[in-house]
């Protein structure tokens, strides 16, 4: 699984950002959207794991997702305690219209870059890979 860093919304520029308008619930939709798109086991606890979440607050983000129709839970064949978080196909469509939305954004704050900006941030992204994969 590839490492997922969300940084608080308290740390991002504000202004000028697509999702500026979001609140901290619809965020968080997101990054759930993101984090199901990403993992092979899809349940409650690998979930809260992946975002740092309690499970009660996991719980009502679950509700919230199913009421909008971008996930439905699915209970094991194998063990019915089990629930598995499967997202939906309006879930999918959501999330790559947001993910498209956040790739323009970003593509458009590094234009002002030059490459020899471009390659520093590379290498340190390169770098900062590396080392959190030795502490995982």
């Amino acid at each position: 699984m590839t490492l997922l860093i969300s940084f608080p919304r308290k740390f991002l520029p504000k202004g000028d950002g697509p999702f500026d308008s979001l609140s901290e619930r619809q965020a968080m939709q997101f990054r759930t959207l993101r984090v199901l798109s990403m993992i092979d086991d899809p349940k409650m606890s690998t979930i809260s794991r992946v975002l740092f979440i309690s499970r009660p607050y996991m719980t009502t983000l679950i509700d919230s997702l199913v009421h909008e129709g971008y996930v439905q839970r699915q209970r094991a064949a194998e063990d019915r305690r089990v629930v598995r978080i499967i997202i939906t196909a309006e879930g999918r469509r959501h999330l790559a219209e947001g993910t498209a939305i956040f790739r323009g954004h970003i593509a458009k704050r590094f234009s002002a870059l030059g490459e020899e900006d471009l390659l520093l941030l590379s290498e340190s992204l390169g770098n900062l890979q590396t080392i959190l994969a030795k502490i995982r």
